[in-house]
């Protein structure tokens, strides 16, 4: 007995491939195809109900088999995709902490050339200062040196008149 290879074509069923118009939206289930009922073909030409029973069984069996598989994938893309959507949340994470460290980055960087230039205009204030203040002591000197020059000079005039 060649179970699974019903080649014998019935009045009314379409060539392999190409459903018939009533089948076009049936669901087929381990269940329905268990609960297959056919008619009794009263006349020679029918198939063993037999030969049927074990074909619709082991047509059953793949079809469960097949189910466990679809599951099994359909638990697979669900995974998948809720590991796409972490890394998704991760990649938009770590977005937002580069941008938040640029921020950060910049803030620095920005209050470092502030208290820089702060640093600079008191560094030049009290260089001013300095100078101001060593210009005048210079001159102080210079002119307390001219003075005193001038007052040995007037001495030694007045000591050899």
């Amino acid at each position: 007995m060649a179970v699974g290879r019903h080649t014998a074509r019935r009045r009314g069923v379409p060539p392999a491939g190409q459903l018939p118009p009533y089948d076009r939206c049936m669901e087929v289930t381990p269940k329905t195809l268990r609960e297959a009922e056919f008619r009794e073909v009263k006349r020679s030409g029918g198939y063993l109900h037999e030969d049927v029973d074990v074909f619709i069984e082991e047509v059953a069996k793949g079809v469960e088999v097949l189910q466990e598989r679809l599951r099994q994938a359909v638990e697979r893309a669900q995974r998948a995709e809720a590991a796409a959507s972490e890394v998704t949340g991760t990649d938009e994470t770590l977005r937002r902490t580069l941008v938040l460290a640029q921020r950060t980055a910049d803030l620095a960087v920005q209050e470092a050339r502030e208290q820089a230039a702060r640093i600079l205009a008191g560094a030049e204030q009290q260089a001013q200062a300095m100078r101001a203040e060593s210009e005048a002591e210079a001159r102080r000197t210079r002119d307390d040196a001219l003075a005193s020059t001038q007052a040995e000079l007037s001495a030694l005039e007045a000591a050899r008149a």
